[in-house]
């Protein structure tokens, strides 16, 4: 046999892309197999392509019909409620797209009944839509217990009662034993619980009751004003009332009355004729 070279393949042959190994004559020796192998990948892309689009149609069906709810989740950012009553704050929320839960109330010193105290999550909080927002409200101010401060110099019985978170309406003097300017009692009295808002009357002495009280009636409010200064005492409250038997201008009561006590510098209130005010 002789050793004949093999023979190399035309690169212009129909042959020459498939060819790997091949005999004397330059053909291969399976001509088809190239063509069997891309035929079978084409295949298999195909049925990959099928399984793939046929789970991605499973998903958007079930995702926009059997269980319609939305692909993505948008986020948004919780407003700010505090402070605000109840029913505007739930109102602001659920326009937001967001669920509302009420919290147990809670007394607050400065917030009135039915404004909300606390809030979670927090203002501006980014949070999906349909998400839950905890609201806590205010059950109104707390009761406050009205000190005892019987005794006590009047001025610091005051501060005392201020300082305490009462509402000061005044303060009130009857004549008593105890030195002038002494804290006696307070109206309503030591130990009742009353809400910031409810007015307190603080009463303090206004010295020993030792100076008679004159009789005023009948007199000009000038008159009076003369003849309560000589005795140590001055005119309180004035106050008018219609009359058919004195004349307009004159006083027609006082309290107290003449012949009683007062204190040194106490005060005496008149009625006196004339259109009420």
């Amino acid at each position: 046999m002789s050793d004949a070279p093999t023979p190399t393949p035309d690169p212009g042959s129909h042959w020459g892309g498939i060819h790997r190994s091949g005999g004397t004559t330059g053909l291969p020796k399976n001509p088809f197999s190239g063509i069997t192998r891309t035929v079978t990948g084409r295949r298999l892309l195909i049925q990959v392509s099928i399984i793939v689009g046929a789970a991605i149609t499973g998903y958007l069906l079930a995702a926009f019909w059997i269980f319609p709810a939305p692909l993505f989740s948008e986020a948004v950012a919780v407003p700010r409620v505090l402070e605000l009553d109840v029913r505007e704050a739930e109102s602001r929320l659920v326009a937001a797209g967001l669920r509302v839960k009420r919290e147990a109330e809670m007394p607050h010193p400065r917030l009135a009944l039915g404004a909300v105290v606390w809030q979670d999550p927090a203002p501006y909080t980014e949070l999906e839509t349909g998400g839950q927002v905890l609201l806590m409200v205010s059950s109104g101010p707390p009761e406050l217990a009205i000190p005892d401060i019987e005794g006590m110099e009047g001025t610091l019985a005051l501060k005392v009662l201020v300082a305490a978170g009462l509402n000061m309406k005044g303060v009130d003097s009857v004549a008593n034993a105890a030195p002038k300017g002494t804290a006696l009692a307070t109206r309503p009295v030591a130990g009742v619980t009353r809400s910031p808002r409810d007015p307190i009357t603080l009463v303090v002495s206004s010295g020993p009751a030792n100076t008679a009280i004159p009789n005023v009636s009948g007199l000009t409010v000038p008159e009076a004003r003369e003849r309560l200064f000589a005795a140590g005492l001055s005119i309180g409250r004035i106050t008018f009332e219609r009359s058919d038997g004195m004349a307009e201008g004159r006083i027609l009561r006082q309290r107290p009355a003449a012949g009683g006590l007062s204190a040194k510098d106490g005060r005496v209130d008149i009625i006196v004729v004339g259109e009420p005010e």
